[in-house]
C-alpha cells in the first residue's frame, strides 16, 4: 500500500492517525481500522471476504509438492490419495519409502519460496499502487483519457464524502457501520464520479486473474466459497468482484441516489501491460454476506457473555 498523508498523524485509543474519514481511522504500522469515537476495531473488507475463502494449506501443498518432487513417476498413486483427502499424515513417509531427511529439506525450500514469492508480489503490488495513485494527482492526461476522462474534472485527495459533481478519487477509504456487531471498511483504488454515477476500479498484480476456481478430479466440482456464498467460484476474479461490489453498496449507503456505472479490476503483470476485466455488482451476494457476517457475530458475543470468569 503506498504512503498514506492525509491523516493527522494524531493518536487515539494508542492507534497513531496515518489516515482517516470522519467515523474511522487507520494506523498504517499494524493495519488497523478503529472506530473515532470509541476504539473498537473495523474489519477490513478484505479480511471480511476472506472468511468466506479457504485459505491456501502451505502446510499440505509444501508436503505435495515434496512427494512429487522425491517420487517422480511414482508419485500417482500418493497423489491420488493426498487430492481425495487433502490432509498429509506423516505415515506416507514410511509407507511409500520417502526419506524423512530429503522430504523435510525439499519441504523448507518450497515454504521458503512461498514466502519469497509472496513478499515479491506485496513489493510489487505496493510500488504499481502509489505510481497510479500519483499519476492521477498529477492529473495525468494520458492517465486521465484511459478512463473516458476530459473537459473539467477534479482529482479529490482525502475525501470520503464523494460530494463533488465530477472528479476523481484515488485511494478512497469507505466505511460501513450497521450496529456493534457489523462494521467493515477499505480503500478503493478508484473511484469515478460523474453527476451520480459511479464507477470503481482496483489495480490488481496477481499472477493472473482467473474467472474459474480449481476443478477437483475427484468430486468433478469446481472449488466454491464458503456458505451462504456457496454460489460464487472461489477464483481471484469472482473474490475481486465481491470486493469491488461491496465497496459500491458502501457508497450507496453514503448516498442511495448514487448508481453503479461500471465495476472493473485493471490487471498489471509484471511487464507493465494492463488488462481490463469488467465485473458485475453482486449486490444481493453482498447483502447476503454481510447479514450471514453480522449474525455469526452477534451469536460470538453473546456465547462469550457466558464464559466463566477466570480469577
Amino acid at each position: 500500500m503506498p504512503k498514506l498523508d492525509n491523516g493527522n498523524f494524531d493518536t487515539k485509543f494508542g492507534y497513531q492517525i496515518d489516515k482517516k474519514n470522519d467515523y474511522v481511522g487507520f494506523e498504517d504500522k499494524t493495519h488497523t481500522y478503529f472506530d473515532l469515537n470509541d476504539g473498537s476495531k473495523y474489519i477490513s473488507v478484505t479480511q471480511l471476504i476472506h472468511h468466506y475463502t479457504h485459505p491456501f494449506d502451505s502446510d499440505f501443498w509444501s508436503s505435495y509438492k515434496s512427494c512429487e518432487w522425491l517420487l517422480g513417476d511414482e508419485f500417482y498413486p500418493l497423489k491420488r490419495t493426498l487430492l481425495n483427502t487433502k490432509k498429509w499424515k506423516d505415515s506416507y513417509l514410511k509407507e511409500y519409502n520417502i526419506n524423512k531427511t530429503e522430504f523435510l529439506k525439499k519441504k523448507s525450500e518450497i515454504l521458503e519460496s512461498y514466502k519469497k514469492t509472496n513478499k515479491e508480489a506485496c513489493e510489487y503490488g505496493s510500488k504499481i499502487h502509489e505510481i497510479m495513485e500519483n499519476l492521477f494527482y498529477k492529473k495525468d492526461p494520458k492517465r486521465l483519457q484511459t478512463f473516458g476522462l476530459g473537459g473539467k474534472i477534479e482529482v479529490s485527495k482525502g475525501n470520503y464524502k464523494l460530494d463533488k459533481d465530477r472528479a476523481v478519487y484515488p485511494e478512497i477509504m469507505l466505511s460501513y457501520k450497521a450496529d456493534e456487531w457489523l462494521k467493515t471498511v477499505g480503500q478503493a483504488d478508484l473511484v469515478i464520479k460523474d453527476g451520480n454515477e459511479i464507477s470503481i476500479y482496483d489495480w490488481k498484480t496477481s499472477k493472473s486473474i482467473d474467472k474459474e476456481s480449481f476443478f477437483d478430479k475427484v468430486t468433478k466440482k469446481r472449488q466454491m466459497m464458503k456458505f451462504p456464498l456457496d454460489n460464487i467460484q472461489e477464483s481471484n476474479y469472482w473474490i475481486y468482484s465481491l470486493q469491488l461490489s461491496l465497496y459500491m453498496y458502501m457508497i450507496e449507503k453514503i448516498n442511495p441516489k448514487f448508481k453503479c456505472k461500471k465495476l472493473a479490476v485493471i490487471h498489471i503483470d509484471r511487464n507493465g501491460n494492463e488488462t481490463e476485466y469488467k465485473c458485475d455488482y453482486l449486490k444481493e451476494d453482498v447483502i447476503r454476506m454481510l447479514l450471514h457476517y453480522r449474525r455469526n457475530q452477534k451469536i460470538k458475543a453473546e456465547l462469550d457473555l457466558d464464559k466463566p470468569i477466570v480469577f
